[in-house]
C-alpha cells in the first residue's frame, strides 16, 4: 500500500471515529426510566430497581450480562396490568447500582447472595422469579439456595451449560485491550454491534434502543464492572460440571424454559438438555426468535408466563 493510500486510509478511519464520537456526545442525557425508581440496601450496597403494578403476587425480572432494567421494557406492562406487582433490578455493576471495585465481587455466586439480600431488604418472601441469559444462571442459583423464596422460575434463554463464549465475552479475558476499547471507541458503535447479535429479526432494534443502551455503559464505572462481570462468567464456564450436578439437577421448585430457536449466543440444544435436567420442567420453544425472547417476542412470552403462574 502507498503512503498515500496508508495516508487516506487513517484518515478515514479518524474521521469516521470523530464523527461516532460526536454522535455519542449528542446522545440524550436522561436515562429511560420504567416504571417507579427505587433504591434498596443491602448492608452499604445501593441496588436500583423498579416497580410496576400494585398486584399482591409479585414477579421479578433479572436482566442478563450487558443488560439492564430497559431489557424488560414491552414485558412489564403486559404482566403488571394483570394484575402483577412487577419488580426489575438493575445488578450490580448496572445502572444507578453500586459498583464495587474488586472484580471477584462479580462472581455469580456472590452477585447470587446479593439478589438474596435484596429480596430481604424490599421484605419480598416469596415471588415469581425470570431470569434472562445470565439472570436466568442467577435465579437457578437462588432457586436452589432459597427455594422456599420462589413461587414459581422462569428461565429465558438462560445461562447454563459449557460452550464456546461469544466473540464480546472471550475479547473481555484480555487484561488492557477492553478498557482502552471501551475509552476510544464510539458506545453508539459498540452497542449497536452488541445489541443486534441478540436478535434474530435485527429490524426490532431501533435507533432509540440504542442510544438508550449506550447511556448506561457511559455511566462512570459501567465499563470495568461488565468486564470484570464477563471475566468472572468465563472462570464460571471452567467449572461448568459443578454447576450442572450441584444447581441445574438440584432445582425443585415449578420451572418453564422459555428460548428463542435461532439464538445465536446460547445454543438452543441447551433449552432440551435444560427440560431434562430440571425435573417436571416445561418447555417453550419459541420460532424465529434470538437470544432476548422477551424483546422479540414478547407477547409469547407473556402469555406462557401467565398461563404457567396460574397454572
Amino acid at each position: 500500500m502507498s503512503k498515500l493510500k496508508t495516508t487516506l486510509f487513517f484518515l478515514s478511519v479518524a474521521l469516521i471515529t470523530f464523527f461516532l464520537l460526536i454522535r455519542d456526545s449528542l446522545l440524550a442525557k436522561e436515562i429511560f426510566k420504567l416504571g417507579e425508581e427505587k433504591f434498596a440496601y443491602v448492608g452499604k450496597e445501593r441496588i436500583q430497581y423498579f416497580v410496576e403494578g400494585t398486584g399482591k403476587e409479585t414477579i421479578v425480572l433479572l436482566h442478563g450480562l450487558g443488560g439492564n432494567d430497559y431489557d424488560w421494557r414491552h414485558l412489564v406492562n403486559k404482566l403488571a396490568s394483570q394484575g402483577y406487582r412487577v419488580i426489575f433490578w438493575n445488578m450490580r455493576g448496572v445502572g444507578q447500582s453500586d459498583k464495587p471495585e474488586k472484580e471477584e465481587d462479580y462472581s455469580i455466586y456472590k452477585i447470587a447472595d446479593l439478589f438474596h439480600g435484596f429480596m430481604k431488604s424490599i421484605n419480598l418472601d416469596k415471588a415469581t422469579i425470570v431470569g434472562n441469559s445470565y439472570g436466568g444462571g442467577l435465579a437457578m442459583i437462588f432457586a436452589k439456595e432459597h427455594s422456599q423464596m420462589v413461587e414459581k422460575l422462569i428461565l429465558i434463554n438462560s445461562l447454563c451449560y459449557n460452550q464456546k463464549p461469544p466473540f464480546y465475552l472471550r475479547f473481555a479475558a484480555f487484561s488492557v485491550i477492553p478498557k482502552i476499547a471501551f475509552a476510544i471507541l464510539p458506545k453508539y458503535f459498540l452497542v449497536k454491534y452488541t445489541v443486534r447479535q441478540m436478535v434474530y429479526n435485527k429490524k426490532l432494534i431501533t435507533d432509540e434502543d440504542i442510544k438508550i443502551y449506550a447511556q448506561y455503559i457511559k455511566i462512570p464505572k459501567a465499563t470495568d464492572a461488565l468486564i470484570w462481570t464477563a471475566r468472572q462468567i468465563l472462570k464460571l464456564k471452567t467449572d461448568d460440571q459443578f454447576f450442572k450436578e450441584k444447581i441445574i439437577k438440584k432445582i425443585r421448585v415449578p420451572t418453564l424454559i422459555i428460548w428463542g430457536d435461532q439464538d445465536s449466543i446460547i445454543p438452543p440444544s441447551f433449552a432440551y438438555q435444560l427440560n431434562e435436567d430440571i425435573k417436571g420442567s416445561k418447555l417453550l420453544m419459541i420460532e424465529n426468535c434470538g437470544h432476548v425472547s422477551q424483546i422479540e417476542k414478547p407477547g409469547e412470552v407473556s402469555k406462557a408466563i401467565l398461563e404457567f403462574i396460574k397454572d
